[in-house]
């Protein structure tokens, strides 16, 4: 009984961090590492970000990744206290923000050295923030030759 009692703890644990990205949406739904990619997610869940009006994405690709290289967004300029203005997400009102970049261009790799990214949201200083979104998988580019017919 303790064990099940234990699991069922964790499960529900693990349910609430991923909630607060349950609203993220992307344009195109799925994508590879070389389409533009525009996506829109709303804080409202996050208490410490609802009803702000300047928000910050911070990104990175391929954490814990077997062969591949971590790194992070070009956006992020390495100072976690002074977010550059180009992070900076376009406020759609009520609590929605939306931000577009291309991956080869942000993480400055080739597509095939991208497996996936992660991001999370934050004011400029970074006293206020989500936490990290889950991975986001890059569609993988496969050429498929077709005879002449």
């Amino acid at each position: 009984m303790r064990k099940i009692f234990i699991l069922t703890v964790t499960l529900l644990c693990a349910n609430l961090l991923q909630a607060q990205f349950n609203t993220v949406q992307f344009q195109p739904k799925t994508y590879t590492a070389e389409d533009q990619l525009t996506f829109t997610i709303d804080v409202s869940s996050v208490a410490s970000l609802a009803g702000k009006t300047d928000l910050y994405i911070w990104l990175w690709a391929n954490d814990n990744a077997p062969g591949y290289t971590k790194v992070d967004g070009v956006t992020n300029g390495g100072v976690w206290g002074s977010s550059r203005p180009e992070a900076k997400m376009t406020n759609k009102g009520n609590n929605i923000f939306e931000f577009k970049f291309l991956p080869t261009s942000m993480f400055g790799f080739e597509p095939g050295k991208l497996l996936h990214w992660q991001f999370l949201v934050k004011n400029q200083d970074g006293t206020a923030q989500s936490g990290n979104s889950p991975n986001y998988v890059f569609e993988p580019i496969v050429f498929i030759p077709v005879p002449f017919r």
